[in-house]
């Protein structure tokens, strides 16, 4: 095989790398979107917790269709000792449940 056909092999394969990354991100940032807007509902609805009470972080993408979610209370931010009212949710984006709350330490 020649030097250019070579070269041309390989940049085609970085084509196809670069459109696989591509399409991975975007469907990423749909994930996110999605698990978002799932982990939003369940804090006011399941935790009863006030729009202005906490902000949520995507922290993991996960097998099977899972990505992780951090829940932050304010007064978690605070820094008062004995509150830890702060979620990690896991939810799942094709179901858009969350199938597990786990409390921090």
């Amino acid at each position: 095989m020649g030097r250019s056909c070579v070269l041309w092999l390989l940049l085609m394969a970085g084509m196809e790398i670069a459109a696989c990354a591509g399409e991975t991100a975007m469907q990423n940032q749909h994930d996110d979107e999605v698990a978002l807007q799932v982990a939003h509902d369940y804090v006011v609805h399941v935790k009863k917790w006030k729009t202005d009470q906490f902000r949520l972080e995507v922290t993991a993408h996960k097998p099977n269709n899972i990505v992780t979610v951090d829940a932050v209370h304010v007064d978690d931010l605070r820094g008062e000792k004995g509150v830890n009212k702060s979620i990690q949710l896991q939810v799942d984006v094709v179901k858009r449940v969350v199938t597990n709350e786990l409390a921090f330490q």
